[in-house]
């Protein structure tokens, strides 16, 4: 019996290693298949092409509900998770853009997983199988007449304007349905549309001169140095240290540069912060238009203010409370960080462990069925070697309200991981050394992470897998009480330290979220707050940070 699909050949980046093959089955669905001997995760995406633009006109918004509705579980799987028409075309423009296109293509990286399947199934709605790879970036024959036919479709009839401002208050005589938008639809005058027909001409809007960035040569210079798999240190002085490493993985023509200048007196005072802070943002804009044709060309660039230095160390059995009024955003938030470690390998195993045990929960708990808020997440917080756990809402409602539901959560959580059985337990760590362990699929990603250590002046370019190896030698029994320790409201050596944006008005700051009885919502239980645990208010948090004693610096790994 003949196989009911077709098979289609992909064209293909000359650099890319994975295979690629087409299939169209008898129903008429379309497969992709993609074999990457090199991909440490795998990925696979199923794209159905209807949206937002297929709502019913009675029920706008069905297709984003249905979207968060797949994410609520079901009862079989209940688990939640003009100047230029006058010009006319020009060939140098589209050959800039050709060449552009070929180096896009043809040095193309890797990309996630998940997103690059992601990409692949939408454009197999668009795109024959040929092209699913090089649609949108190749271009291939200079044809003025299609470009001119497109151009002489942006005219003044086939134009909408819409206007947003506070001035047309008062202006408007509809509403929008579901938001109570309120607006105003006004059709163009016949002056204003033969002004728009018979524009001046202005002399600024011009065709630019050709892009000088463009490369030409792709050729990978070949070099005798031995290969090393971290940088190693190439001049060390009193003024200068560089760093170099061979990229011996990657094989592109690209390179990464990293700049560091390192003067005291930038933090030294208020004044020369915001003087530091100024000139960054002058010093970028000055250079946005010579930069602008580098950066077509795939050559990036940026200026950017850093500093380090020293922790403050809080106190065993600490909870302190600052409270900050700002009324030009309309969400409170609550940033809730509980100090742990300091640079120590270990006890950074843990954190990252607990992390993945309660992140997605959090999420779930507090914002899918409690609804607090938009964003609701926890995280590591790391700073000069410095770790603990964080956990950040935005929400409308009271941040002593969400406050307690943080602890709440820190409650439900420690018995969660105290019922989890060995099989679940185990394939969390697994999870979390195969992130750990992940290979970084783009240049710019592996010498970001190096630059990143040697800024810290930590050197430690091993770090991800010997956070991994120590994960490895963890257990249930270690993790529990390591979170009873520093996360408890119990323990008597948690140190807590809680940032509250508040508003300035404070019936805004006193509201609860109410649940009806369609709309039941089982509260985790409140923890009842020991009296002599209660939160210290941070009056003057400068003069807090003079009186704290502070953490040294961590010592460089190399």
């Amino acid at each position: 019996m003949a196989a009911d699909f077709e098979k289609f050949s992909v064209k293909k980046p000359r650099e890319d290693k994975r295979e690629y093959l087409g299939l169209k089955l008898g129903n008429q669905l379309k497969l992709l298949l993609v074999s990457d001997p090199e991909t440490d995760i795998s990925a696979a995406s199923l794209s159905v092409h209807c949206g937002s633009l297929l709502d019913p006109v009675s029920l706008q918004g069905l297709a984003h509900y249905l979207e968060h509705m797949c994410f609520m579980g079901s009862e079989k799987y209940p688990s939640e998770n003009e100047y230029t028409k006058i010009e006319g075309p020009k060939e140098y423009v589209f050959e800039e853009n050709k060449r552009l296109g070929f180096i896009k293509f043809n040095f193309m990286e890797k990309s996630n997983p998940m997103d690059y399947v992601l990409k692949l199934t939408s454009s197999m709605h668009y795109f024959p199988f040929e092209d699913i790879l090089s649609a949108n970036i190749l271009l291939e024959n200079y044809n003025p007449q299609l470009i001119t036919e497109m151009l002489s479709y942006l005219t003044p009839e086939n134009c909408s304007i819409a206007i947003s401002s506070k001035s047309f208050e008062g202006q408007t005589d509809l509403k929008e349905k579901y938001y109570g938008t309120d607006y105003k639809i006004v059709e163009f005058s016949k002056e204003f549309l033969e002004s728009l027909r018979n524009p001046a001409v202005n002399a600024n809007l011009k065709f630019p001169e050709p892009n000088e960035f463009i490369p030409t040569d792709f050729e990978i210079v070949k070099s005798d140095s031995p290969a090393t798999e971290t940088p190693t240190v190439i001049r060390d002085s009193k003024i200068l240290k560089a760093w170099h490493l061979k990229d011996e993985t990657y094989l592109k023509p690209k390179v990464f540069y990293g700049i560091q200048i390192v003067n005291p007196i930038v933090f030294a005072t208020p004044d020369n912060t915001n003087a530091n802070g100024i000139f960054t943002i002058l010093f970028r804009d000055f250079l946005t238009e010579f930069h602008y044709d580098a950066k077509l060309a795939g050559l990036s660039f940026d200026l950017f203010t850093t500093h380090s230095g020293m922790n403050a160390t809080l106190e065993p059995g600490s909870s302190y409370r600052f409270e900050t009024a700002i009324d030009i955003q309309k969400p409170k938030v609550i940033h809730t960080y509980f100090q742990v470690s300091f640079d120590n390998l270990e006890e950074t195993a843990r954190l990252q462990l607990i992390s993945q045990l309660i992140h997605e929960s959090f999420f779930d708990i507090l914002r899918t069925k409690e609804q607090l808020g938009y964003v609701v997440f926890s995280k590591i917080q790391s700073s000069c070697g410095v770790s603990g756990v964080a956990f950040i809402i935005q929400s409308e409602y009271s941040t002593s309200y969400l406050d307690g539901r943080i602890e709440a959560y820190i409650a439900w959580a420690e018995k969660y991981i105290e019922k989890m059985d060995d099989k679940e337990f185990e394939a969390e760590k697994n999870s979390l050394i195969t992130k750990l362990l992940k290979k970084k699929k783009k240049l710019i990603n592996l010498s970001v992470q190096y630059w990143s250590e040697i800024t810290r002046h930590e050197n430690f370019f091993k770090r991800s897998e010997a956070i991994a190896d120590a994960v490895k030698k963890l257990n249930k029994t270690e993790i529990l009480q390591f979170f009873k320790l520093h996360l408890s409201h119990e323990s008597a050596q948690r140190k807590k330290l809680s940032v509250h944006i508040v508003k300035s008005n404070p019936e805004q700051n006193a509201l609860t979220p109410t649940y009806s009885a369609e709309n039941a919502v089982e509260l985790l239980p409140n923890v009842q707050e020991n009296p002599g645990k209660s939160s210290v208010l941070i009056e003057d948090y400068a003069e807090f940070k003079k009186r704290k004693p502070l953490y040294p610096i961590p010592q460089p790994k190399m």
